[in-house]
């Protein structure tokens, strides 16, 4: 048999869901606040830094970005219980620019990335790479593309 909860029992949980959701919430806009009051974009630019090739995979370089940022989780909640977030600390200030600007050079390297293999991408009928028809080693035509 199967036993159904009480009405005052569900309502004590979705009040403890609610309460939760507006910690998390509440959470989310102090961090909004705190990231529009005190960084700066030239700031985040200027930790940015050259574009980094690497010759790992995709998998491997997203896996080594989340492990990066796992590592950071730690640091993350000591600053934040330690008050370093609040306005016009510039421990919060350093610690979220570098984060903002570490996920910066990682997508804009990634993205850099695809683009230089998408030469090596296979298209048309008989599937050609993109890098023979940019070198003239294949003639583009209409009939190798066909149907698409």
């Amino acid at each position: 048999m199967v036993r159904s909860r009480s009405a005052a029992a569900r309502e004590a949980h979705h009040s403890r869901y609610r309460d939760l959701e507006s910690l998390r919430w509440g959470r989310l806009a102090a961090a909004a606040r705190f990231d529009s009051r005190n960084l700066a974009r030239s700031a985040v630019a200027a930790e940015v830094g050259p574009h980094r090739s690497c010759c790992r995979s995709i998998d491997e370089e997203t896996r080594a970005l989340l492990l990066a940022s796992l590592a950071q989780v730690g640091p993350l909640y000591a600053l934040e219980k330690e008050g370093g977030f609040k306005r016009g600390d510039e421990r919060g200030v350093a610690f979220a620019t570098k984060r903002l600007a570490a996920g910066a050079a990682a997508v804009r390297d990634m993205i850099v990335a695809a683009w230089l293999d998408s030469a090596n991408t296979p298209v048309g009928y008989p599937m050609v790479n993109v890098r023979d028809i940019e070198s003239g080693k294949v003639r583009a035509t209409r009939e190798l593309f066909g149907a698409d």
